[in-house]
């Protein structure tokens, strides 16, 4: 069955803040209003965000499906895992792809690297005795 409601706040992270069975309570940073209860399955999410099919969203779901033990781990017993250790490494994986998984951020992160790349490119171009003509064609 295809999924149209890609999360980019995965459903498991969202329950721990739960208000209720399937519940949440919400804060609209925008309009500054607030929401008691609203379901929490249509919150954080685009429709089809990851493509036209489900390729993306399973995989990441997959991902989820190990980071989701990890964090109750943290929740139940209060405390951080300890260095490399398994759940440890899980988080940092779900950290990593949170980043660039919220639509806002993932558009300041591509903007991010594409400076970056720009700037590594141009001075190592230039060290190196080449010249940028466009994003296609090198020269010596």
């Amino acid at each position: 069955m295809s999924k149209r409601k890609h999360h980019f706040v995965p459903l498991f992270y969202l329950r721990a803040f739960q208000s209720q069975r399937r519940r949440i309570h919400l804060y609209h940073l925008k309009s500054k209003r607030q929401f008691s209860d609203a379901a929490l399955k249509d919150q954080c999410y685009r429709l089809r965000l990851h493509g036209s099919d489900d390729e993306i969203e399973n995989r990441l779901a997959q991902l989820e499906g190990l980071v989701a033990p990890a964090v109750k781990r943290v929740i139940d017993k209060s405390e951080l895992p300890s260095a490399n250790n398994v759940d440890q490494t899980c988080l940092y994986a779900f950290v990593a792809i949170q980043l660039v998984r919220v639509p806002k951020h993932a558009e300041q992160f591509s903007l991010l690297i594409d400076k970056a790349m720009k700037q590594a490119y141009s001075g190592a171009a230039s060290e190196e005795g080449y010249r940028y003509r466009s994003r296609k064609n090198w020269t010596h």
